[in-house]
């Protein structure tokens, strides 16, 4: 973006007069990433472009001013900034980075490297909790993000890669590095990203790549949440849900054989203190849902030394196999961190029973609550009639 040779000669008090918030009072507006002066409010604009050319643009007011932005005195000081930053030595940039680092994470946690050519910088997450819209969980640990700017020419962010160096062992026969990544990379960097299309993410990666690297340490605020964040809307390349040792399987338990099946129901209704719901159309049809803490405590009723019980593994009921997984092995790590090889830890098999609460198998939770939202919504009808 080219600042106007006029505004650049104006005081901060003579720039508060001609330039404005409300795009409609301001003199200057940002189009295209360009600066338009409104010489007036009906038709004629001027573009000034590079400095040196003015061009006559004529077009409808009303769909110009929608698709432009206000300039404002913080355009100027941030192309000023950009300017001098673009002018700067390698050290300065170097001192730039280590600042906007500085004030997001301990220097124990980055490091900044540079060839001559490029400026790298590494950021290291000792353990980050990725979390759904499912609210299941899943911990990665030891996450390497490697960053290369430019050394020279305009200041901006080049590309950007992710490694991992530590596993655990159900990981590792998932081949899961990252939700957002496909990469199946173990002691490797892999520049496989998704970032969704105009999420806050990639618009702000864009804006490194293609304008400035102002405001980087608002970037790895931003970088830190998507690292923590599975969406399950936007189609991930791989699912927490899915990271499980190969000697664990789902089973399917048919609930048919139980045939005293409005017996238990009965039992489940008598015992609940109270019965929480409410209304949805599901299909355009009228339905009735029971809310989670009603299901909760029916998966409490339900889950007793009577019945039986099976892993719950990312809500999906489990049984381990009788055998035990032999340890992983890897090649070696290629994943450098301030001057020393990070090794590559496949962590040992544990217990998955260890892990995971015994629960009623869904199946029959699933039954259960059904079959008294049937019986409700029927209730609630008939009395309606």
């Amino acid at each position: 973006m080219v600042i106007p040779e006029k505004l650049l000669k104006l005081s901060e008090k003579e720039l508060q007069k001609v330039l404005s918030k409300n795009i409609y009072k301001s003199k200057y507006v940002i189009r295209n990433n360009r600066v338009f002066e409104i010489l007036a409010k009906e038709q004629k604009f001027i573009v000034t472009e590079n400095e040196v050319k003015e061009v006559n643009c004529w077009t409808d007011p009303g769909e110009f001013f929608k698709n432009s932005l206000p300039f404002t005195t913080n355009n100027i000081r941030e192309v000023k900034s950009k300017t001098l930053l673009d002018k700067s030595t390698v050290e300065a940039r170097i001192k730039y980075l280590s600042t906007a680092l500085g004030n997001v994470m301990d220097e124990e946690y980055f490091n900044i490297s540079n060839d001559g050519e490029y400026i790298a910088v590494i950021t290291h997450y000792p353990e980050i909790t990725i979390t759904n819209s499912t609210e299941h969980k899943h911990i990665m640990k030891d996450v390497y993000i490697q960053y290369y700017f430019t050394s020279y020419g305009e200041f901006k962010l080049l590309d950007m890669y992710i490694a991992r160096t530590t596993f655990s062992y159900a990981e590792y026969k998932s081949e899961y590095v990252f939700s957002h990544s496909d990469s199946s990379s173990f002691g490797s960097y892999s520049s496989s990203f998704c970032f969704g299309d105009k999420t806050p993410t990639a618009i702000a990666i864009s804006k490194l790549k293609k304008e400035t690297v102002l405001g980087f340490s608002s970037f790895l605020y931003l970088f830190r949440e998507y690292l923590g964040w599975e969406s399950q809307e936007g189609r991930p390349y791989k699912n927490i849900d899915d990271i499980k040792a190969p000697n664990m399987f789902n089973t399917s338990y048919s609930i048919y054989w139980f045939e005293d099946k409005i017996a238990l129901i009965t039992k489940v209704i008598d015992s609940l203190p109270k019965l929480k719901y409410h209304y949805g159309l599901i299909d355009n049809k009228f339905t009735i849902k029971l809310d989670s803490a009603t299901i909760d405590a029916i998966d409490d009723l339900l889950t007793t030394e009577d019945t039986d019980n099976f892993l719950l593994v990312n809500g999906v009921s489990s049984i381990e196999k009788e055998e035990k997984a032999a340890s992983g092995s890897v090649s070696d790590s290629s994943i450098e961190f301030k001057g020393k090889i990070v090794p590559i830890v496949i962590e040992p098999y544990v217990m998955e029973i260890e892990k995971y609460p015994m629960r009623v198998h869904r199946n029959l939770l699933n039954l259960v609550v059904l079959a008294i939202e049937k019986q409700l919504e029927e209730f609630i009808v008939t009395k309606k009639l």
